[in-house]
């Protein structure tokens, strides 16, 4: 007993000082933390949580001070306090952001099969963003995929590929950056990798070793899968790593959730008191990536 509680001890003081020595980008981090974390419970933190969460990731308070500030000049973030505590929140935008985030992350789509051309007669007022991407001035195109938010002020039309099918691989790397994506999803493969070279299963991890896997794995998934324009699988390059990375997310993340969210109920405050170890959207999450990876698998 005492062995397998040094060893265990062991892993976990390995597994944190090599999160902190390769710390993130704190505002990038911290709109992780209140994504994994935050926006499926009460959409809020004390600032304290905040700190001691990004200070394992060797991430500074000032550091953590300074990206708070961004986040709320981005009206991404609130900031309230409470006597001498300060707290912060999601704005309603964020929220909407996140929830779409979350959607790609914890509920993935379909892929899709056909096409969604976008047509302006005249000068575009507003140019359509990801997964959008423009072909020509005034013609857009996206994979026709569950959620798609249409152009305002643009003629939609469905298309469907009729021939040269083969072909569209070739043509979608020159539409879409998609060795960049591809490039984010292997740097996810290799942290993946690195961690379950450390431990072959996760789950006799203490419960704040588990937490920080999870948020880095967050972290550095969410870096492609948010960027992933989710084409026809006809129409991506071969091998593409995208779904081997899905499939390592939610494996991992799956694995490593009891221990994560029973710590965080134990630890992490907003202004109300300790969150909540689940929620109904936090077993929404871990219900959809099941069902979703018995599918894959």
């Amino acid at each position: 007993m005492v062995q397998a509680d040094q060893k265990l001890t062991s892993l976990s003081v390995s597994i944190a000082n090599k999160l902190a020595r390769t710390p993130p980008r704190a505002t990038h981090f911290i709109v992780t933390l209140f994504g994994d974390v935050a926006s499926a419970r009460n959409d809020e933190l004390w600032v304290g949580t905040i700190i001691n969460c990004c200070a394992r990731h060797g991430i500074s308070a000032s550091l953590v001070r300074t990206a708070v500030s961004r986040l709320v000049s981005a009206g991404k973030l609130k900031a309230k306090r409470i006597g001498k505590k300060g707290y912060y929140h999601l704005t309603e935008t964020a929220k909407e952001e996140f929830n779409a985030a979350s959607q790609i992350l914890y509920a993935p789509k379909p892929a899709p099969e056909g096409w969604i051309l976008a047509i302006s007669s005249g000068q575009v007022q507003e140019i359509p963003t990801h997964p959008w991407a423009q072909l020509r001035e005034g013609i857009f195109i996206a994979p026709d995929q569950l959620g798609l938010r249409l152009p305002k002020g643009l003629c939609a039309l469905k298309a469907n590929v009729i021939q040269e099918a083969e072909d569209m691989a070739q043509l979608s790397g020159k539409i879409w950056d998609l060795n960049a994506v591809a490039s984010a999803y292997y740097t996810f493969l290799d942290f993946a990798a690195d961690i379950l070279q450390l431990q072959e299963e996760l789950a006799p991890l203490d419960g704040a070793t588990s937490l920080d896997i999870r948020l880095r794995l967050v972290h550095t998934f969410r870096q492609a899968a948010l960027y992933d324009p989710n084409l026809p699988r006809y129409a991506q390059p071969d091998q593409w790593p995208g779904y081997k990375a899905r499939q390592t997310f939610q494996k991992i993340y799956l694995q490593l959730s009891e221990n994560s969210d029973n710590y965080l109920g134990q630890v992490f405050r907003d202004s109300i008191g300790l969150l909540s170890t689940e929620t109904a959207q936090t077993r929404r999450r871990l219900k959809t990536l099941h069902e979703y990876q018995q599918v894959i698998t």
